[in-house]
């Protein structure tokens, strides 16, 4: 490891250092405010593009465990389609690193008339757009010129999935339904 330059021990200090700064800036209230969104939005959407489009995948399959279906919005022009079905009371999750697309900035600007809620996740820190969002959590993923992994923002929807699972309740319950139905079909679906 010590030859090649990169090896575990680098990663995990400068991974040490974006969880530092992450949570210098994000607080365990709005973890629980994002949660509470969640859990009493009536649709969620998802706009998950780019490096992104695997976090928004795993916080489709947990969120479905609970109970809350993600909605995933297009890109493109297709996504004014999606958009004449918002409304006030829906949520969209968005993600935005490196920079904010044009279809981020849409659904921001839409939601100030319409009055859906947002939540973007993002590893900008000072953009005029963050002001529109309801909710922004900041993940940092290293210097401009750094690689951007997404350990960091995966560790954040971890915590929001967590956080939200207390806030839907029944846990124990659903897992036990869910470990009882795996049995039940073992034998047509393996695991």
């Amino acid at each position: 490891w010590q030859e090649s330059g990169i090896s575990p021990d680098m990663l995990l200090h400068r991974l040490s250092a974006q969880i530092e700064r992450t949570f210098q800036v994000v607080k365990p209230e709005q973890l629980d405010q994002a949660a509470r969104m969640l859990t009493q939005a009536i649709h969620v959407y998802l706009f998950a593009p780019d490096v992104s489009c695997g976090l928004g995948s795993i916080a489709a399959y947990r969120m479905l465990r609970l109970g809350i279906r993600l909605i995933p919005l297009p890109s493109g022009s297709q996504i004014y389609d999606a958009m004449i079905n918002l409304k006030r009371g829906d949520l969209i999750l968005l993600f935005g690193y490196s920079r904010l697309l044009t279809e981020v900035q849409i659904l921001l600007s839409y939601s100030q008339e319409i009055g859906y809620k947002t939540i973007l996740f993002t590893d900008l820190l000072a953009n005029d757009l963050l002001s529109q969002a309801d909710l922004v959590l900041y993940s940092c993923r290293g210097e401009p010129n750094d690689y951007h992994s997404v350990v960091v923002p995966m560790m954040l929807l971890d915590l929001l999935i967590m956080k939200t699972s207390q806030a839907v309740g029944g846990g124990l319950e659903k897992a036990q339904k869910l470990q009882e139905l795996r049995g039940r079909y073992s034998g047509m679906l393996k695991r």
